[in-house]
């Protein structure tokens, strides 16, 4: 749980790239709750986080409650989804209910 930590744009790359070649997460809440040492996600680490989406084959559950993303990182995380999804689906990694 690394909800409501002040997590800058650089940390976010840091926990994406590590995340990426981990297979032991199974659960990560990068949330932050009330407004309370806002958690911040730029459009940089918002690629580090489609790299992760691609490469981790064990991560279930992903928390961004509260997460500033800012215009250019909304976008780009709109983009990582769905990239992230279609490449899933082709591998087979897609649950059936998604």
């Amino acid at each position: 749980n690394l909800s409501s930590n002040e997590i800058t744009a650089i940390g976010f790359s840091h926990i994406f790239d590590a995340i990426s070649t981990n297979q032991s997460v199974v659960h990560l809440n990068l949330s932050t709750y009330d407004g309370v040492n806002r958690n911040r996600l730029s459009k940089k680490a918002v690629k580090k986080f489609k790299t992760m989406l691609l490469k981790n084959q064990i991560l279930d559950t992903l928390y961004f409650q509260g997460v500033s993303f800012g215009n250019d990182g909304m976008s780009e995380l709109v983009k990582a989804f769905n990239f992230g999804l279609d490449d899933m689906v082709k591998a087979g990694r897609a649950k059936q209910n998604m």
